[in-house]
């Protein structure tokens, strides 16, 4: 059995990215954020937060899987001491996921928090409102993801590793499923795009603090 961790930053296109492979012959998914610490129910397939994490996973994974999927935050994973460890000892692949664009990744966190809706369900219509950006919130949300890229590629980086950016996905989705089926060697020939609920409004109507922000945005920016 292989093990793919899609090590992702909030806001990044995890949602799609997973259920886009999942759509894949032979590929199936652990839950969604099964380790998220709010949320240790296994009824509604998260982790307990006491079954042993290897024992969990394993009774989790389909029969006659051939990829499993786990999707989830790096910052959950480090909740619990027995995580990393476990995860480490299955996992036989990853992708990197994160959002080039960090200040619209900071705004539609910030909307989703301020809404309490964060789901990513097609057809809903987006958070309404708007935002102004603060300064330091903004370059601490950066410093965060900055930091958590480095520790993801840190962490993994004797794996098999891919980094992937929400915006090349967005803009070349069927060519970023083949890059990555030819990686793992799974059939993504007849994979469905995984949808997920988009903010249709230019930032520029979000944020009322916009030029100022694009500017902090420009200096933070992640290579």
């Amino acid at each position: 059995m292989r093990y793919l961790l899609i090590s992702s930053r909030p806001r990044s296109g995890t949602h799609w990215l997973r259920t886009s492979l999942t759509s894949c012959p032979g590929v199936a998914s652990i839950g969604v954020e099964p380790f998220h610490p709010e949320y240790h129910n296994p009824q509604f397939g998260y982790w307990d937060g006491k079954t042993d994490p290897t024992e969990w996973i394993q009774s989790q994974t389909p029969d006659g899987c051939d990829l499993a999927v786990i999707a989830d935050h790096p910052t959950y994973v480090d909740q619990d001491a027995r995580l990393l460890p476990d995860l480490q000892s299955l996992v036989t692949h990853v992708v990197c996921l994160y959002r080039r664009d960090i200040l619209a990744a900071y705004v539609s966190n910030e909307l989703a928090a301020a809404c309490s809706d964060w789901s990513t369900e097609t057809g809903r219509p987006s958070a309404s409102g708007t935002i102004g950006v603060n300064r330091d919130s903004f370059e601490r949300w950066a410093a965060w993801i900055a930091d958590s890229l480095k520790t993801t590629h840190e962490r993994w980086g004797q794996w098999p590793i891919r980094t992937i950016a929400y915006e090349d996905l967005v803009a070349d989705w069927r060519g970023t499923m083949d890059r990555l089926g030819r990686w793992l060697g799974i059939d993504t020939a007849n994979a469905t795009a995984g949808t997920e609920r988009h903010e249709l409004r230019p930032l520029s109507e979000v944020v009322t603090n916009y030029q100022e922000a694009r500017t902090w945005a420009a200096e933070l920016a992640i290579q």
